[in-house]
């Protein structure tokens, strides 16, 4: 099974696109997986999740998105003044589908978290210390987190969380360690 781990969107429909062109040269993949922040900053919200849902991609809430769901509770069809500068504003099958995300998701051996499994959407694992504490908080072998905007991964080696660096097209995962992994693909070194 072939899964793209996907993070950190920001309505940039423009990129998204260039990603889905990408993965579909390469033969696909069996599914999506998303670690939040669809919405905010850019001009395509509606766009970034038309194009998700007809992928059937799954996975969780970034803080951005919660903070799009909380307006449209409180302010119903004029959220969209809230979002800015949208090209196309959203509609309610865009709300319905951000909805469906939880904060936290497991799927198989992995747990999908925004932030960090400890504070799943305001938490950013900056830091060795940062992660050494959020081992505690997840119980499968692999947590993937995105928010950070950096590509890093943490192995928990006793006590301690020992930072491992990407290689070139990702990192590999070590079966006897817990690892998070910062998913933002698009920071690899070239």
């Amino acid at each position: 099974m072939r899964s793209a781990v996907l993070s950190d969107i920001h309505a940039n429909a423009v990129a998204l696109q260039a990603v889905f062109d990408h993965i579909d040269r390469k033969g696909g993949v069996d599914e999506y997986w998303l670690l939040g922040d669809t919405v905010g900053f850019g001009a395509y919200p509606h766009e970034c999740l038309r194009m998700l849902a007809q992928r059937k991609c799954v996975g969780v809430l970034g803080n951005n998105d919660d903070v799009v769901l909380e307006q449209v509770k409180r302010m119903g069809v004029e959220v969209n003044q809230v979002l800015g500068l949208v090209k196309t504003p959203l509609n309610w099958d865009d709300i319905q589908f951000l909805s469906q995300f939880q904060q936290r998701l497991e799927l198989g051996r992995f747990t999908l978290v925004h932030a960090s499994p400890r504070h799943p959407l305001r938490e950013a694992i900056s830091s060795q210390d940062i992660a050494r504490h959020n081992f505690a908080h997840f119980t499968t072998p692999y947590c993937l987190v995105g928010h950070t905007h950096v590509v890093m991964g943490y192995r928990k080696e006793g006590e301690t969380a020992v930072a491992v660096p990407p290689i070139e097209r990702g990192i590999v995962l070590d079966p006897e360690f817990s690892i998070i992994l910062y998913a933002n693909f698009h920071n690899l070194p070239r």
